[in-house]
């Protein structure tokens, strides 16, 4: 524990975070998000960077729920830059459903959904029963729209689960698997099964503390009336959703303008014109409220345009180095091995790492290591054609190049030229230079080997053997 944890400030801020996060679980996102500013600051003058870059995370989720996705993106945005430059590894099971988020809202929902599937089993985990039921309700909302009705049901009643193993109560994460699941009852016809969730909603347990969720489940019962043609009620059950609404002051303006919008409807449905023509009034008023807030639409697009660009980057990329990340090699290094197994081609993998690299972090330091680790990735980046060419830092000093396109000689001869490059590298470390041995190990597709899995463990055995013949050498699986 740093030196700052036993002071009085430090717990002082330490116990406003927990405060803040008993409130966002209760659905007061504004007393949040006041106490979370607060305890960041103190974190901020404090030194205690991690503490304060998990009060960041928080504010960017706090900020989402009340709607301000403006101001939650652009947290989003600056969280793993600020980790990088305060030296603090990313908080991954709050940083991935926010990226989720982000994904979502461009409707790129297979990124989405896998940032929530990953972030529930990082959760789930650490026993973090919070944080896995509101990502699996964020899984289950997107598969929902999908019309995977059975993943969504599964969904939800994980979530469920998860909310009451929970230590604290989950109002509102409780009522959002809820909700979904009415929802995917409603979408099949199910009203029978809608309304027996509907029954274990209690209405005065979620007004003060999951209101946004509470509206949401009006707006179900004004959908489950109007399956049954009775529009009056159905007109009820919507308006007192918009009241929720009016009444906690959100900023959610869209939101509020897709139930009246959908009120709407439901007076032409009545043809009732003073419903008709009241409705239509506080529609306008919404939209303009809408448009007020985002003032400078075309300029706001673009600028979430842009942070989703650098966000995009800094989710695939290695923190540290700037090369890939262990994930985003993954990811692609698979695609890259099932085309040329479609294509009867190659992919060949290269695993290497620093010969002795604890001898430099006990020498040296560990910030002598991490210019070592970033000289490697440089020199690595600049002799490799990036097209054909997959460089990622796997953990620690460990490496993974993947090349494509090449017959299994031509990869090697690359592997070996690389291998010579990195090999005479001399990394300058505040006036000390430190001289870096590797040891390399090569594989390729073959018969019994044909995901990147197989490929890299191969590699890796190969690795493993020019550490047992001496360290220094290039070795190939056969």
């Amino acid at each position: 524990m740093e030196k700052y944890s036993h002071s009085i400030h430090y717990q002082q801020a330490q116990e406003l975070v927990h405060e803040a996060y008993l409130r966002s679980t209760e659905g007061r996102y504004e007393e949040s998000i006041t106490m979370l500013r607060i305890a960041k600051n103190d974190f901020h003058n404090l030194g205690a960077y991690d503490a304060m870059l998990n009060s960041h995370i928080l504010l960017a989720k706090d900020f989402f729920n009340i709607g301000d996705l403006k101001t939650a993106f652009q947290l989003v945005n600056e969280y793993e830059s600020l980790c990088t430059r305060h030296q603090v590894n990313p908080d991954l099971t709050k940083l991935f459903p926010m990226l989720g988020l982000l994904y979502r809202h461009r409707q790129d929902f297979k990124k989405a959904k896998n940032y929530f599937r990953e972030a529930y089993l990082l959760a789930l985990k650490q026993y973090d029963y919070a944080t896995a039921a509101y990502c699996l309700n964020l899984y289950a909302d997107l598969s929902l729209a999908d019309e995977q009705f059975h993943e969504t049901l599964a969904a939800t009643d994980l979530a469920i689960e998860c909310s009451k193993r929970c230590p604290v109560s989950l109002p509102v994460d409780l009522c959002s698997a809820k909700n979904i699941k009415i929802r995917a009852y409603l979408a099949q016809g199910a009203l029978a099964n809608a309304k027996t969730i509907f029954e274990s909603i209690n209405g005065r347990d979620f007004y003060h503390s999951a209101t946004k969720q509470l509206a949401i489940t009006y707006n179900l019962y004004s959908m489950y009336y109007e399956q049954l043609k009775e529009y009056e009620q159905a007109f009820r059950m919507q308006k007192q959703a918009v009241r929720l609404v009016r009444e906690s002051h959100m900023k959610d303006y869209e939101f509020a303008a897709n139930l009246l919008e959908h009120q709407l409807q439901l007076a032409k449905k009545l043809a009732q014109p003073t419903k008709i023509l009241a409705t239509y009034e506080e529609y306008v008023s919404t939209l303009q409220a809408l448009l007020d807030y985002n003032a400078n639409e075309e300029f706001a697009r673009a600028t979430a345009t842009q942070q989703m660009a650098e966000i995009k980057q800094q989710a695939e990329r290695d923190y540290l180095t700037g090369v890939y990340n262990r994930r985003y090699l993954e990811e692609v290094a698979e695609q890259w091995a099932q085309q040329a197994v479609n294509s009867n081609k190659t992919i060949t993998v290269a695993v290497f790492d620093i010969d002795k690299f604890k001898r430099i972090n006990d020498t040296y330091g560990h910030l002598a290591g991490d210019a070592t680790i970033q000289a490697l990735a440089k020199k690595c980046s600049q002799n490799v054609i990036a097209e054909t060419t997959l460089v990622a830092r796997y953990g620690g000093d460990e490496f993974v190049v993947v090349f494509q396109r090449r017959t299994p000689d031509e990869a090697v001869e690359q592997a070996q030229i690389l291998f010579q490059q990195l090999c005479g590298l001399q990394v300058t470390y505040q006036d000390i230079v430190i001289d870096i041995s590797i040891s390399m190990g090569v594989a390729h597709t073959t018969d019994t080997a044909t995901s990147f899995k197989h490929i890299f463990e191969q590699a890796d055995n190969a690795l493993y053997a020019s550490k047992e013949n001496g360290r220094g050498r290039l070795t190939v699986a056969t």
